[in-house]
């Protein structure tokens, strides 16, 4: 952990929880609790005095799984401290199979979802997922367009019978059954379903914005309402750098905060490009870069980055710096995860990992609050509160706080998760709150908090169990 007293105002945090704070709710209303409790996690990290940028790891795909060797967290332990967000992707070319096919494989999927229930068990690390049905005209083309493309309007579960739309739905069904296991061991999934539409890499390159969302829309509301999934937190990626004029005009390919709960870029930054100016200021080499970049900070959602890469293409796969990162965090107050690729840029292998761990910005998985805890109270971002105590009285469950400075407002806040209020009256001039669950109608979960004191405007979050 890396408490840190604070005794001003947390102005930054005003600006975060405005845009943030009680409409920080899942897009899915029947979503499980625990599923909730990460999404406020996440939505809490901006503009957050201490652990505001989630460190994160591609721990790899259905090639590494088989391999004793790696998928192991403790791989990318940086002084002993673990990552934060770690993930994998169900669909590759499957290079252990003769002549790498593209694979879609409900069996490997199933020894994915394993190793992530146990680290999910173990570290309470919150686990991040890419699942993409192949290419439904060609799929040995895997993500890749073909010359057999249709339309993604012809996908639909609306459109005529074709054999790309039963090849498109069984592979989502595949995705489905795995994305049930991790549901039925009650793991929330920070999930990917169309990864960087706008690379032609994938077969989304070439069609029309509106098929992409409507396509977007057909898939989210198979999974949560059809299949009844409701620990999905959806992720809408878009590749950052050195994209084309065609691939910069992101907005009109979101599908509606409806259906979305978190923006995220692919940033693989240059090992020649120079991305800060000499006062460390952040500057995009791109003639497009900044264009997307502030195209993602503009959906209000919290935003990240679910790829991460850094001296890219270098000749000899020299890593790079994690002070890099750090830079880069500064510069982007509502910047709150990031999830670092593999080979040569994993976040262990990268210069100063000690220094990028002990940043008060970074939330390691130590960090992290048992989001599934049933006894005591976490505080993840501990703002001016100095101690906490959970304490049974009688038929009563009782909350108290204690905090550095007086206060000089007469309530206390608690804002939850679905947007309800509880007001709290407080004594002018005392150090101490007194929240009874009963009468207060508290539960378990997280709040976000606000009040004066002489220090200033307080805000921040607060994760009950009582």
């Amino acid at each position: 952990m890396k408490p840190i007293r604070l005794t001003t105002a947390i102005v930054s945090l005003s600006i975060s929880f405005s845009a943030f704070g009680s409409g920080a709710v899942l897009s899915d209303p029947n979503a499980s609790t625990v599923a909730k409790n990460v999404y406020a996690f996440l939505a809490s990290r901006a503009g957050s005095n201490t652990n505001r940028v989630l460190e994160g790891q591609h721990l790899g795909g259905i090639n590494e799984i088989v391999d004793p060797n790696q998928f192991q967290i403790n791989a990318y332990a940086v002084n002993n401290k673990l990552p934060a967000l770690v993930g994998s992707r169900y669909d590759s070319n499957n290079k252990n199979a003769a002549g790498s096919p593209y694979t879609l494989s409900a069996a490997l999927d199933q020894q994915i979802n394993n190793k992530l229930i146990g680290i999910w068990n173990t570290n309470h690390s919150i686990i991040h997922l890419t699942a993409v049905a192949p290419n439904p005209w060609s799929f040995q083309s895997g993500r890749l367009p073909s010359d057999s493309d249709g339309t993604l309007s012809e996908l639909l579960r609306t459109a005529p019978a074709s054999a790309a739309k039963t090849s498109f739905w069984n592979s989502i069904d595949i995705i489905a059954a795995g994305l049930q296991q991790l549901e039925d061991a009650n793991v929330p999934v920070l999930f990917r379903p169309f990864p960087e539409f706008n690379q032609s890499k994938y077969y989304c390159d070439g069609k029309d914005s509106i098929g992409f969302k409507n396509l977007w829309i057909d898939v989210y509301n198979y999974y949560v309402n059809t299949k009844g999934l409701h620990n999905l937190i959806f992720c809408w990626e878009a590749w950052v750098l050195n994209k084309a004029p065609a691939y910069s005009n992101i907005k009109p390919w979101y599908p509606g905060d409806a259906y979305v709960d978190v923006v995220a870029g692919a940033y693989y930054f240059s090992y020649d490009k120079t991305y800060f100016d000499t006062n460390g200021a952040l500057v995009f080499p791109g003639v497009n870069d900044k264009t997307i970049h502030d195209a993602l900070l503009s959906f209000k959602k919290p935003y990240g980055s679910t790829q991460w890469g850094l001296n890219q293409n270098e000749p000899n796969n020299t890593p790079g710096d994690n002070t890099f990162t750090l830079k880069f965090i500064n510069n982007v107050p509502s910047f709150s995860f990031v999830y670092y690729w593999t080979g040569y840029q994993e976040v262990q292998l990268q210069a100063n990992g000690t220094i990028f761990v002990n940043d008060p910005a970074i939330c390691t998985a130590d960090d992290l609050p048992n989001f599934n805890s049933d006894a005591g109270i976490r505080m993840p971002n501990s703002g001016n509160i100095t101690a906490i105590a959970a304490i049974h009285r009688k038929s009563k469950d009782v909350i108290t706080i204690d905090f550095y400075n007086p206060l000089i407002e007469t309530e206390f806040r608690l804002i939850s998760i679905n947007g309800a209020i509880s007001r709290i009256p407080v004594s002018a001039g005392g150090s101490q709150i007194i929240m009874e669950k009963e009468k207060y109608h508290l539960h378990n979960g997280f709040y976000i908090f606000e009040m004066k004191s002489k220090s200033g405007l307080m805000r921040g979050s607060l994760f009950l169990t009582f």
